[in-house]
């Protein structure tokens, strides 16, 4: 069954989400996961994509841009191909088939427009059968 999580941060470091993100990031790829990060521009995948060579000190996140890459994490800002079990989303859309994830992520930040539009989404989810959680986020590690 699918299940929609809202990851709402409220730490209002202006890094605060793209942090959350590669953590989350790492997490997957450590336990061996691959997902689709769904970036809302390229210059947000761009972003992401040097964060996540070095958002610590020793820290390495295996990633692409390339879809045709093996990498466990894949960043772009088209519709998620099939292939991934999870989905990190953070265009602020949601997938025309929310169904074939196993889990999707929903990183929302502390603005009241990016929590309007996430009510949205969460009423979408739940009209199509996707169960919905709520995690709040209220300061991310820095370490």
């Amino acid at each position: 069954m699918t299940t929609a999580s809202f990851h709402i941060i409220d730490d209002s470091a202006p890094d605060a989400l793209w942090l959350y993100c590669c953590q989350l990031c790492e997490q997957w790829v450590n336990d061996g996961q691959k997902a689709w990060l769904w970036c809302p521009d390229e210059t947000v995948a761009n972003h992401l994509d040097d964060l996540l060579w070095g958002f610590r000190e020793d820290a390495f996140v295996p990633h692409s841009l390339d879809l045709d890459d093996e990498a466990p994490i894949t960043l772009g800002v088209d519709e998620p191909p099939a292939g991934f079990d999870h989905l990190i989303n953070l265009s602020c859309r949601v997938p025309a088939d929310p169904m074939r994830f196993t889990q999707i992520i929903e990183l929302v930040d502390h603005s009241e427009p990016e929590r309007a539009a996430a009510r949205e989404r969460w009423k979408i989810y739940r009209q199509v059968g996707i169960e919905v959680l709520h995690k709040p986020v209220s300061k991310v590690s820095r370490d």
